[in-house]
């Protein structure tokens, strides 16, 4: 027999376990902040009194110099206020901001310029003292609740080491993490200063460290009646970074203006954020990341992972270079997508992103195949196949193209093309078909074109001076009684005309006249009954100038060949062979042969060959002599810019002196055996090139 028992609640048992959990809710009740107040103190302070419904929780706090602001965390705290914004315009605090979270209230003081501040619990209230002679006394610390160390700050050890990327790292052992490390330049040294910190003997000393191939030459650390002070002296350009991790900090030098640190440097460069400063004592790792992302105005989403404290000091550095420099300090990595920042341990998120890579892989094998035609506008076909297929050459008519899982074209996928109707044949899962097309609208787009206006100018300068002289005598000498009697003259002819009384009617002894005609001349004679004696002087100058002008024009697609040529085919027997022989032509032409390459920037590559081939001087056989002219060049051209390619001078003087044998020799007589002519003949060669980018359709000629 079983025997059952009730128990029934009496009056007296309800209120006992109602006053119980009244007790239990009262004791794990959470602080609230329900009033704030402001007061200015002597000694340009100012106090922050915050009022709570019953004893507040020590703060955690720390200081920001960039932008100037005092951050205290009361944890277990919420906020009864009406507004988060409280003006106060009272010395060197302007403002207070209180934000809650779950688990804390954040109360954000913010500053003209970083002062010390200390903290005190009174009863149901929490002072907050900002600048005067006793927050500036102890800054920071006092907010920490750290000032119970009895030892004073000490450097334990200073070393140097060389970095990865050539860089010099002074690396300064404190005794304390809360020592103040103040840097300064002055007289191109790089000079730590630690107030009232002590040195001891062993570490005052100067290393010279230029064997490590760093920038720094000197380390120099000794004592001082304001404490240490550690001085770096760079032997070069440089730049440095600051900070400070736990106990050590840390001093980097980088080089800069070196091809051996060129990584480094773009390493650096890489920064671009807004730059601000930070010293934080043993601050939550969750903390310093909501810090940074409100500063760089990110939404933040931390993993569970995101567990630990830090201690750093860093001053002037951007906020995505002091945010890589706390992720890789604990082994943690970010993402960003958007505007929200997403950070991990490294592994964490590299095993989350290979594990999306697989599960991607693995629809994309499952996924269906479809197959779509794509009609191709302005390119070949057959060339986008090529470029398309793994292989870079899948382009046979009606064939599949080889692919592999590298290329764009999957495994089991195919590529084929329609020369016809050139268009191609894709077979694909949807998301590569898509891929392909988005790349295909990118590269199937009209060709842009250039036009190309060549002049080719020949100018010549020709000039020709001749004098020539022209004379005779023709006569008689007689001696006794006349019937002896000499006959003279330049020939027989004029001695037998002399013999019958008549003048002859050429009596030249020199003949040497001009051979161009003459433009001018002047004719002398002497005649008595004995004696006939003439003389002319002939003179010829003539001068020419002329100018042939080629103006050749072509329209060419980027990047592709063209070439014009205008002229005569000179024809010329050729031997065939067995006494036969046939009619062969030779070119006589000026030509223009481009290859234009457009910029991105609208200037335009020429690679140019430009001839200009005229008929030459006769040969007794074979083809006839071409003269040839010509220019093969690259330049770089502005749109609708005239360059001038060469020019190609040539000079001729030819100086031509005619003259009977031995009396032409004869000083001052000798002129009258003589005859002269220069010749003075310029020709040059221009080539002028303009390129012409066209952006309208070329019109068709009607």
């Amino acid at each position: 027999m079983n025997d059952q028992y009730t128990i029934m609640p009496t009056k007296m048992g309800l209120a006992a376990i109602g006053l119980l959990l009244w007790a239990l809710s009262s004791s794990v009740r959470a602080t609230e902040l329900i009033d704030i107040e402001f007061s200015s103190a002597p000694g340009d302070r100012t106090d922050i009194v915050l009022t709570f419904d019953q004893s507040p929780p020590a703060p955690n706090g720390y200081a920001i110099a960039s932008p100037a602001r005092i951050s205290l965390d009361l944890m277990g705290v919420s906020s009864g206020l009406s507004s988060k914004y409280h003006a106060l315009g009272a010395g060197n605090a302007q403002n207070v901001t209180v934000l809650e979270t779950d688990d804390r209230t954040r109360v954000i003081i913010a500053l003209t310029e970083l002062v010390g501040y200390t903290t005190r619990v009174n009863g149901q209230s929490l002072v907050v003292s900002v600048g005067g002679a006793l927050a500036a006394s102890a800054p920071a610390v006092a907010a920490q609740g750290e000032l119970g160390q009895a030892d004073g700050p000490r450097i334990d050890n200073v070393e140097f080491r060389r970095g990865a990327q050539g860089s010099g790292r002074v690396i300064v052992a404190l005794s304390r993490a809360d020592m103040t490390v103040d840097l300064s330049q002055a007289a191109g040294k790089i000079i730590m200063t630690l107030p009232n910190a002590t040195l001891p003997m062993a570490l005052q000393q100067q290393l010279d460290v230029t064997d490590f191939a760093t920038p720094v030459a000197m380390v120099d650390s000794f004592a001082s009646a304001s404490g240490a002070v550690i001085e770096v002296t760079p032997s070069e350009v440089h730049d440095y970074l600051a900070y400070q991790t736990d106990r050590a900090f840390i001093l980097e030098v980088k080089p800069l203006g070196q091809a051996s640190a060129s990584a480094e440097v773009s390493e650096s460069l890489l920064y671009s954020g807004d730059k601000l400063s930070l010293n934080f004592q043993n601050i939550e790792v969750r903390a310093i990341l909501q810090i940074v992302a409100d500063f760089a105005d990110l939404n933040l989403v931390a993993s569970d992972a995101v567990t630990g404290a830090i201690t750093l000091r860093l001053q002037d550095v951007p906020w995505d270079q002091a945010l890589d420099i706390v992720l890789r300090t604990k082994g943690l990595d970010k993402r960003v997508q958007g505007n929200v920042l997403i950070v991990a341990p490294a592994v964490d998120l590299a095993d989350q992103e290979r594990t999306q890579l697989e599960n991607q892989q693995e629809i994309s094998e499952l996924a269906p195949l479809t197959t779509e035609l794509i009609k191709v506008k302005y390119a070949n076909a057959a060339e986008i196949v090529a470029l398309f297929s793994s292989q870079g050459g899948g382009g046979d008519r009606g064939g599949a193209a080889d692919s592999n899982a590298g290329g764009i074209v999957s495994n089991r996928g195919s590529i084929i093309v329609d020369d016809r109707t050139n268009a191609i044949i894709v077979t694909e899962t949807p998301m590569r078909i898509a891929q392909l097309r988005t790349l295909l609208d990118q590269l199937d787009v009209p060709v842009r074109q250039v036009m190309i206006e060549a002049r080719i100018v020949k100018a010549s300068d020709s000039f020709k001076r001749e004098a020539g002289i022209r004379w005779g005598s023709a006569g008689e000498i007689s001696w006794g009684d006349d019937s002896n009697r000499l006959l003279y003259g330049p020939n027989l002819e004029a001695v037998n005309s002399l013999r019958g009384g008549a003048v002859p009617a050429d009596n030249l002894i020199v003949d040497l006249g001009t051979s161009s005609g003459k433009t001018g001349g002047i004719a002398f004679g002497l005649v008595n009954n004995d004696l006939l004696l003439d003389l002319e002087l002939q003179l010829f100058e003539s001068e020419g100038i002329g100018e042939t002008v080629s103006r050749p024009t072509i329209i060419t697609s980027d990047k592709s060949t063209a070439s014009v040529n205008s002229g005569s085919q000179i024809p010329y027997q050729s031997d065939t062979g067995g006494g036969a022989t046939a009619t062969s032509f030779i070119n006589a032409t000026v030509g223009l042969t481009v290859t234009p390459q457009i910029t991105p920037d609208d200037r335009v590559i020429l690679e140019l060959n430009v001839t200009n081939n005229s008929r030459g001087d006769p040969t007794a056989d074979g083809p006839p002599a071409i003269d040839t002219e010509s220019i093969q060049t690259q330049v770089i051209v502005d749109d609708g810019e005239t360059v001038v390619l060469g020019g190609l001078y040539q000079t001729r003087t030819d100086r031509i002196q005619l003259k009977t044998p031995v009396l032409g020799d004869l000083p001052v007589v000798g002129r009258l055996f003589r005859n002269s002519a220069r010749t003075n003949d310029k020709d040059e060669l221009l080539i002028f090139i303009t390129p012409k980018i066209i952006r309208e359709p070329v019109n068709r000629v009607r």
